[in-house]
């Protein structure tokens, strides 16, 4: 046999062997950046009520000096309210999304409508299905602006 042949099989050999005992050392490390379980699932939005200047027998004027969020517990769920005082003419349209323990509400005027008056838009949120904390973080979006800005947030309990 040739003796380089034999060399370059020996040398590709143990190559391999060296190869096959990284990988085994490979397996027995833990995954460095594992996706951690979540302890607990997400609470579930089970209602939307809009109250105030959304329905038109509601409040006309606004009745509070200052915006305000506050939560309250209603039989199994717990009750977000929303209360922000805009132009009457505003159209206010509202979204949530739940992120484990943080319900993001985003709230935007969508028509810029201007009117000589400044009413109560009342939006209240029923949270079923919650754990033992709950963040609530509410943004608004002026009409034509480019992004959300942090409006209030609250923490339960």
């Amino acid at each position: 046999m040739n003796p380089k042949i034999f060399s370059l099989g020996l040398v590709l050999f143990l190559f391999m062997l060296v190869s096959c005992e990284e990988q085994n050392q490979n397996e027995d490390k833990p995954d460095p950046d594992p996706t951690p379980e979540p302890e607990e699932t997400s609470a579930n939005l089970a209602q939307t009520d809009y109250l105030g200047c959304f329905n038109e027998y509601g409040f006309r004027k606004a009745t509070t000096n200052s915006d305000t969020m506050y939560y309250e517990m209603s039989n199994d769920s717990l009750l977000l309210h929303v209360l922000m005082r805009k132009n009457c003419g505003a159209c206010l349209e509202d979204s949530v999304v739940m992120r484990q323990d943080t319900a993001n509400i985003y709230v935007a005027d969508t028509c810029g409508r201007i009117a000589n008056c400044i009413c109560d838009f009342r939006f209240d949120y029923y949270f079923t299905d919650f754990g033992k904390q709950l963040y609530f973080k509410v943004y608004y979006q002026e009409y034509e602006a480019h992004e959300f800005n942090l409006w209030g947030e609250l923490e339960y309990p």
